[in-house]
């Protein structure tokens, strides 16, 4: 199977929104919105097997490791999380939640070495009907607040 294989049967839902290659393969996050999305690894053997059920919003790697971002605000709905991925002694991937958010992570972008900063959708909106977010940073495995987000272009 290939990278365009898994492209062409996600379609026209879910589009590929973000590639890692690691661990002798690739890893796929699939952002299909209020239909879902997927994190899938491909092995170098050409074999798929999907860690993640949610749509990825980010794959970022860091010093210590390598972390999906998932998350969908839809109506009510405002789920989010962050995974740790990671390859077993046994050689396969997988995938466990380390951290649940306060709503869902837009804007993964790093900002120093083994930090990332990263916008959190409230739930909430302004006056104007302007989405509010809350910016944070990811290191070491926990989540702070944060002031060096970029503002969100709403």
């Amino acid at each position: 199977m290939s990278v365009s294989n898994i492209e062409n049967a996600m379609q026209p839902r879910m589009k590929l929104k973000h590639r890692l290659s690691i661990f002798d393969g690739n890893l796929l996050g699939f952002d299909g919105g209020e239909w879902g999305g997927q994190l899938i690894f491909l092995n170098a053997d050409g074999s798929a097997k999907t860690l993640i059920n949610q749509n990825i919003k980010s794959i970022i790697k860091s010093d210590n490791g390598v972390y999906a971002f998932t998350g969908l605000a839809h109506m009510d709905i405002n789920e989010e999380a962050v995974w740790q991925i990671e390859e077993t002694s046994k050689g396969t991937v997988m995938a466990r939640p380390i951290i649940q958010l306060q709503g869902m992570p837009e804007q993964v972008q790093e900002h120093s070495a083994g930090r990332h900063v990263f916008q959190v959708f409230t739930g909430k909106f302004d006056s104007m009907n302007t989405p509010i977010f809350n910016c944070f940073q990811f290191a070491d495995q926990a989540i702070y607040p944060s002031n060096k987000c970029h503002k969100t272009p709403y």
